[in-house]
């Protein structure tokens, strides 16, 4: 679904459990620093973000966007499934769109939501992302993940005690 091999040479997928990550303070400035360094290091420019429950996250990476503009970042939303709009209220449907409205792509993986859509949407991200950025609070999940995708983690970034682990140098 990249158009062109470029695409994904420039790619970089954020997975992992991304629970209330806009709101942690703390938490962004660890993944900003991540992304910052990395940014110039692979010439990342297009960023695959899921679309979840927690929009603010979604809200941080469109202000990394807009602060790196230097280095022309995208970002590309990947929706797991299209029941997800309907679980927001009005205001928050709102924040939605406009998240969406700056997004380079849109990725509408299923209509509805099944037991493996969140697993097919974490496959996709990884498949047509060159490099990937773990956040995850379990490290054996996350080494396993690394293990999986030998050369191409980034980075694994515990959300909890905001250790960072550089996998590729």
């Amino acid at each position: 679904m990249c158009e062109t091999y470029e695409d994904k040479n420039i790619s970089c997928a954020i997975i992992g459990r991304i629970k209330h990550a806009g709101k942690n303070i703390e938490l962004k400035e660890t993944i900003e620093k991540v992304i910052h360094t990395y940014i110039s290091k692979y010439k990342v420019r297009v960023f695959f973000y899921c679309m979840t429950k927690d929009l603010s996250f979604g809200e941080f990476l469109i202000e990394l966007c807009n602060k790196y503009k230097d280095h022309e970042l995208k970002l590309n939303a990947v929706i797991p499934h299209n029941e997800l709009y309907d679980k927001f209220c009005d205001k928050d449907k709102e924040r939605y769109n406009h998240i969406l409205s700056k997004c380079n792509r849109i990725y509408d993986l299923h209509e509805s939501y099944y037991s493996r859509c969140y697993l097919v949407k974490k496959q996709f991200m990884m498949i047509h992302s060159k490099y990937i950025i773990i956040i995850q609070e379990k490290p054996d999940t996350a080494i396993e993940y690394s293990k999986d995708l030998p050369n191409r983690v980034i980075a694994l970034i515990n959300p909890t005690n905001l250790e960072i682990e550089i996998i590729l140098t």
